[in-house]
């Protein structure tokens, strides 16, 4: 099969080495290999909305980084592939979230046609003592008309980094995004996914993140409105002693719909992760989320934990929850537990007997609930933690 030559232009117009060119051409024939039609092959069947994206991808979205610590080296995509360490890490990054199993045809595309992207290089910052400090950045992605692109962190041994990683749509429009981590052993990690400004847009999006030796690796998402996302996330444990928290919120109001994967595969031994998703769906609003903890054949000592907990208000809301636990290994100690609640006067009953206002009650019920599962922290979490108080009480006066 000859390579679509739109592909080829974009390969050169970025400069981009052969390994990479080579890499869009096999995520491509990947892509039309898998396509079977548009259809997932789980959940709620949003394959027809899938199946019509436009996926010409012309345009290149508006980058913005503000408070950089020093230490953190970004290059767009193009100033990366000037230099062979910068080009040579890009590669990597891409072969080995392209060689993941299970790619769906919907990523391997954006992997094909993405039209940009930036490297964020993350290097160990020493304080006055010697010891080693935190560094953050904050990242702001904006679309404006049809886009994909590609963004690597690498973080190397030692380097600790908070990284908080927003993207505005217009609606209407379709972003493709991969987003892939390497932290290197004893580093720290810590992504802020902030999707809240998705409202009538789509989103195609997957995050594979790969942890060293005793490294840590906490990633949260909080997502709205679009008119349709398709996120996943992988975290692959390959180092001995690595830990990941993945932390996922969600608001889906009106037509909106989402699907969305969380994975933890335990390659190392002596490995912790924890995955909790909860989420507010009303009106039509429909989810589906999958939930897996791989535990590999011969690892020890590994603990993982699932805990998800969805609402729906309104009666044609609608949410498709399954969690899935994989155990190839008996020293392990693993646990999942799912409640999907629908919202009514009744469950509302209780905290209003004991004084509280119809408002409070909500609040008490899901707000709470929303906040805790995504947790506090990070320089992002009390900002989010408002919205999340006022944009599900909102929620939840028009249907319950």
């Amino acid at each position: 099969m000859s390579m679509n030559p739109t592909i080829e232009d974009r390969a050169k117009s970025l400069g981009e080495p052969e390994a990479i060119v080579r890499f869009r051409e096999r995520m491509e024939r990947a892509a039309i290999d898998a396509s079977d039609g548009g259809d997932l092959r789980y959940g709620i069947k949003i394959g027809t909305s899938i199946a019509a994206l436009r996926g010409g991808y012309q345009a290149r979205p508006e980058y913005a980084v503000k408070g950089a610590s020093k230490p953190i080296e970004i290059y767009t995509w193009k100033e990366a592939m000037l230099d062979d360490d910068t080009s040579g890490i890009a590669a990597q990054a891409l072969l080995r979230a392209g060689a993941l199993e299970g790619v769906p045809h919907l990523f391997a595309s954006t992997l094909a046609r993405y039209t940009d992207g930036l490297l964020v290089y993350v290097q160990p910052e020493l304080g006055p003592l010697g010891e080693i400090v935190e560094t953050s950045v904050d990242l702001a992605t904006r679309v404006e008309e049809d886009a994909a692109d590609v963004v690597v962190i690498y973080v190397k041994t030692g380097a600790r980094v908070v990284v908080t990683d927003r993207v505005s749509a217009k609606a209407g429009t379709e972003f493709g995004r991969t987003m892939i981590v390497l932290a290197e052993d004893d580093s720290s990690v810590s992504l802020c996914a902030d999707r809240r400004q998705m409202a009538g847009a789509t989103l195609i999006e997957r995050r594979a993140i790969f942890a060293g030796e005793h490294a840590a690796v906490d990633v949260r998402e909080v997502y709205a409105s679009a008119a349709l996302a398709k996120a996943d996330t992988e975290i692959l444990l390959e180092g001995d002693g690595s830990a990941a928290e993945l932390r996922s919120v969600g608001m889906l109001d009106g037509s909106s719909r989402a699907d969305l994967y969380h994975v933890v595969r335990h390659g190392g031994s002596e490995t912790r992760s924890r995955v909790r998703a909860a989420a507010l769906v009303g009106s039509e609003g429909r989810l589906v989320h999958r939930g897996l903890i791989d535990m590999a054949s011969g690892v020890r000592d590994v603990d993982g934990e699932e805990d998800a907990r969805f609402f729906t208000a309104g009666e044609k809301a609608v949410v498709d929850a399954i969690p899935s636990l994989d155990i190839a290994t008996d020293s392990v100690r693993s646990a999942h537990r799912l409640a999907i609640v629908h919202l009514s006067e009744k469950e509302l009953f209780y905290p209003e007997t004991r004084g509280f206002s119809p408002e409070d009650a909500r609040s008490l019920i899901v707000g709470g609930a929303l906040a805790s599962a995504f947790g506090d922290g990070i320089p992002a979490a009390e900002e989010i933690g408002k919205w999340i108080d006022a944009e599900s009480g909102a929620i939840m006066a028009r249907y319950v």
